[in-house]
């Protein structure tokens, strides 16, 4: 009874054994009554502070049974006590909000793809350049407000890392693909807000899409070569200075994968190192 008057009362009203029906919880589920027993569960009383669609929080006085009910004054104070707490959690859940704006807004000085979202990816916070690129659909896209890959495979991928930056793990990375195979490279860490507690879990993620003069020298590349959109990309990678291992980070893939490539691109372009086919391609710029 505690939880279903419980869930149906409004912000504020104080709830106390008087509201309650202890023996029908008790003959209704034996092993409940049993719990109550065992953990000596005397008087109760609770309140709602918020209640929203998708929250609820609240607050409660538990005495066990050798104490005596609240008097008039005790509970005068505990409502006192629950508007000093719900003008708190309003406050905290307020900035909360406003904090996730605000570091993603800073990424906008130095032109950063930059998102903050929960672990189911709804998003809390997006830099202008991170909402230029979801408007793009090319890797992500923005669906009910709500973080998506475009390709499934990495969809169930930034699922997984989205749970596990939220839940505070290790920092992680995340290469999501577009249609033709191009990767797209994402670091995704914890976001910690500056309070000591926390309602809302979330995850940072900076996207760090190629560079225009990377997409031009990639596009110019498999114009003049026929080279896949795989080899172009790593052709580009190449003329920006980038070495095998690094690529093979932001592709997503093994660096032996990356050389297996060189040696393809090597093969169409003519060139017979990595200096030689950075120095044909930027030629051509």
């Amino acid at each position: 009874s505690r939880i279903r008057l419980g869930i149906v009362a409004p912000e504020l009203a104080l709830l106390d054994d008087s509201h309650f029906t202890h023996e029908q919880d008790e003959q209704r589920s034996p092993a409940f009554g049993d719990w109550i027993r065992r953990n000596r569960m005397g008087y109760s009383c609770i309140t709602n502070l918020i209640k929203r669609d998708d929250l609820v929080v609240g607050t409660a006085i538990i005495r066990d049974r050798t104490q005596k009910p609240m008097e008039p004054s005790e509970k005068h104070a505990f409502a006192l006590l629950s508007r000093c707490l719900r003008d708190n959690i309003r406050l905290k859940l307020m900035i909360e909000g406003q904090e996730a704006q605000l570091v993603a807004g800073s990424f906008d000085a130095i032109e950063s793809c930059a998102f903050v979202c929960r672990s189911d990816g709804a998003v809390l916070g997006i830099s202008g350049s991170a909402e230029k690129l979801a408007r793009q659909g090319r890797w992500l896209s923005l669906r009910n407000n709500r973080l998506l890959a475009k390709d499934p495979q990495s969809g169930r991928a930034l699922s997984n890392v989205l749970e596990l930056a939220a839940l505070g793990q290790a920092r992680d990375s995340l290469v999501v693909h577009d249609v033709d195979g191009v990767p797209l490279y994402l670091d995704v860490t914890c976001f910690r807000g500056s309070h000591a507690l926390s309602f809302q879990s979330a995850a940072l993620i900076i996207a760090r899409p190629p560079q225009i003069r990377t997409q031009l020298m990639e596009s110019m590349a498999r114009a003049m070569w026929r080279l896949t959109p795989s080899e172009a990309l790593i052709a580009a990678y190449v003329a920006a200075g980038k070495s095998p291992q690094r690529i093979a980070e932001l592709n997503g893939v093994s660096t032996g994968t990356v050389r297996t490539h060189l040696k393809r691109i090597f093969d169409k372009t003519g060139a017979r190192s990595q200096v030689e086919l950075a120095a044909l391609i930027t030629s051509h710029l």
